[in-house]
């Protein structure tokens, strides 16, 4: 099965080119996609009832969500990290999980590592070898040796996931298990560039390109049971665009269609 969406949904400036007059709003997003990577996460654990209200409002799709930032990239001592983790799993999977079967955790590897095996370690510690952790290096030496990279996340049992930027492009088997998660990030050059921020991701596929990455998401459909993929080249409404041109091109429909 092919879970399609973007990462998040809760941008001002999908105003006009997706939401049209409306706020961003989660209910609205559901007619189109039947997934959503919730990357807030990374920034500040949610409260059990923000969380339930992602649910109520996105009944009807499958959600990802993002390791927190203090765990995956922070300073905190592992004490710290044990307590943010079990807050986590409190607030945010578990109520998850009293809506979908299983829940895939992203989580970006920081550019300062340099032992990625001593690092994945102490993921797993934290975690407790959480069944579904995806694993994305970054930058650095683990993307020059991205395979590599993704040799070491498999040891652990997590999900190495395979993206799509300025210089690489989806590889449908680096997944793990019965999952291949998929990341587009847009193929902007910035997207290598310290202090881009907004830039980064900025960035339009074109209908050659979508149809060139549906070919790899098919052939991860035929190897997975499960292919997520999620369009994170979100300014301009990008994302959603891409996402629904997607969809067209997958020969994937939707309940509703407001554009």
């Amino acid at each position: 099965m092919i879970f399609l969406g973007c990462s998040g949904w809760s941008y001002r400036e999908w105003e006009g080119p997706f939401y049209n007059s409306n706020s961003p709003s989660l209910r609205f997003y559901s007619n189109f996609f039947n997934s959503v990577e919730i990357d807030s996460t990374y920034y500040q654990i949610p409260s059990k009832r923000t969380v339930f209200s992602w649910i109520k409002n996105g009944s009807s799709i499958n959600f990802s969500v993002k390791l927190p930032g203090d765990i995956s990239h922070g300073d905190e001592d592992m004490k710290r990290k044990f307590e943010l983790w079990k807050e986590f799993k409190e607030n945010v999977l578990n109520p998850i999980l009293q809506h979908q079967d299983h829940i895939c955790v992203l989580m970006t590897v920081p550019p300062s590592i340099r032992d990625m095996d001593a690092y994945m370690e102490s993921i797993s510690e934290i975690t407790d070898s959480w069944d579904f952790l995806c694993v994305e290096p970054r930058t650095g030496k683990m993307v020059e040796n991205y395979k590599e990279a993704a040799e070491i996340i498999k040891k652990y049992s997590f999900i190495p996931v395979s993206v799509d930027n300025f210089s690489m492009r989806i590889d449908w088997e680096l997944g793990n298990k019965h999952i291949s998660y998929l990341r587009l990030h847009g193929r902007n050059p910035a997207f290598y560039e310290r202090n881009a921020g907004y830039e980064k991701f900025n960035y339009r596929y074109s209908e050659a390109e979508l149809k060139d990455i549906s070919e790899e998401i098919r052939k991860s459909e035929k190897k997975f049971q499960e292919t997520f993929v999620f369009f994170n080249n979100h300014p301009n409404g990008n994302a959603p665009i891409n996402g629904l041109e997607m969809l067209d091109i997958l020969g994937i429909s939707r309940m509703k269609r407001f554009l």
